[in-house]
């Protein structure tokens, strides 16, 4: 028999773009819509995509820099000016479709440095920025009066982009945010001294100076975009915390794909030892705090430290915890009543308790000798001293002194 072989009827090619991660990958869009994928090993196509619609007049393709099974195609057309993202691996129909602009798309470029920022410029004036996994409008340039037929990232910095307009310009923004009106003001001298204002169409009157500034004054804010770029997030994080944590992070790189789909990121909390000794001195007295053997502890450190004063320092913390601890406190301060007791009695002797009255006939005596005629109480609030004297209780010694003394410990 003989073989027969059919071919398709052939259709202009409109753009071309090598595949990013494989080498010998090869597209090629038609302006009917349709994308062939090339296999230049085998000199063949192996897989065609097209728009159902028929309404796709393609005019940019570009691949994902990340993932090899992707790219996008955008439409001239003003009827449908849309770009589908594609999917190799699901032809079937566009994985996602970005719908924003006004005007048939005339050029398309993908971020090399952030899988998720596409660029597009179209018929409606505008330079999108778009992201890809949300499908939503990042960033827009406004542009002049022509249309861009062509954007590029600069390969060297991805915070810089480039357009070529119809009016013969090539101009280079940034996607950072800032201000046109430099740019605009200088072009606008350069067009008034090339003229240098001379009356070139016999009108009899000098070319008025031109003021573009003031006309564009509202349009020349050019805000930032709306989410970080991939290559200034921080790949990697850490923080010191309270009590020796160390909270580190990393953000590993990501595709585009898995943007998609949930990602878990993890925070992990370290604990760093730089101090031994405190860190061995700090649990111990955790231990201690827990168990309600807080005597024990401080007995403990009165036996093992060296000075005088740390070791009468925690011999008051252990009188804290301890029962009759304002006997002990007095101890320690160096009062003691029976020592208290002993110097009175060699002083004084028995004298002193069959000197002192009853405290009952002592009262009464005093309540005999007042009268109301002599004691009142008006006059005792009338002749209040305006002035307290000081008080110091004696701590001698002396008779005064021992008997002070004598109070303060209860003897």
């Amino acid at each position: 028999g003989v073989k027969v072989q059919h071919r398709e009827p052939l259709e202009d090619v409109r753009v071309v773009a090598w595949n990013r991660q494989v080498q010998h990958i090869l597209a090629s869009a038609h302006p009917s819509g349709k994308a062939v994928v090339w296999d230049l090993r085998k000199n063949e196509p192996i897989i065609k995509v097209s728009d159902h619609s028929n309404r796709m007049h393609c005019s940019g393709m570009a691949w994902n820099p990340d993932v090899a099974t992707q790219l996008v195609l955008s439409s001239e057309d003003d009827r449908m000016p849309v770009i589908q993202v594609w999917d190799l691996r699901f032809a079937t129909s566009p994985l996602k479709i970005l719908e924003n602009h006004r005007g048939g798309i005339l050029s398309v470029s993908w971020c090399q440095a952030d899988a998720d920022l596409l660029l597009s410029s179209a018929k409606d004036n505008r330079i999108l920025c778009w992201s890809v996994s949300s499908g939503e409008v990042v960033y827009e340039l406004p542009t002049s009066r022509q249309w861009c037929f062509d954007v590029q990232w600069c390969p060297r910095n991805p915070a810089l982009l480039s357009t070529a307009s119809f009016d013969g310009h090539i101009s280079v923004y940034s996607i950072m945010g800032g201000s046109l009106e430099a740019q605009q003001q200088s072009q606008a001298d350069q067009i008034s001294s090339s003229f240098n204002n001379l009356d070139l169409f016999g009108t009899g009157q000098p070319l008025p100076p031109l003021d573009i500034c003031q006309q564009v004054a509202s349009m020349t804010h050019i805000p930032p975009l709306k989410k970080p770029p991939r290559w200034i997030q921080r790949p990697v994080g850490a923080s010191f915390a309270f009590g020796g944590k160390l909270i580190t992070f990393v953000n590993p790189k990501i595709s585009v794909q898995q943007i998609q789909n949930p990602i878990s990121r993890q925070v992990v909390v370290s604990q760093v030892v730089t101090e031994t000794e405190f860190l061995k001195q700090s649990n111990e007295l955790q231990l201690a705090l827990h168990s309600d053997s807080i005597i024990q502890y401080c007995q403990t450190k009165v036996q093992t430290v060296q000075s005088d004063f740390e070791r009468n320092v925690w011999n008051f913390l252990k009188v804290n915890f301890e029962q009759d601890a304002r006997t002990k406190f007095l101890k320690l301060l160096g009062y003691s009543k029976e020592k208290l007791d002993e110097k009175i009695c060699s002083i004084f002797g028995n004298e002193l308790h069959s000197a002192s009255p009853p405290l009952e006939t002592h009262s009464a005596q005093i309540s005999e000798d007042s009268s109301p005629s002599e004691s009142s109480s008006s006059d005792f609030f009338a002749h209040v001293p305006k002035e307290k004297p000081e008080m110091e209780i004696p701590v001698t010694a002396d008779v005064e002194g021992l008997i002070s003394q004598a109070l303060l410990t209860g003897a």
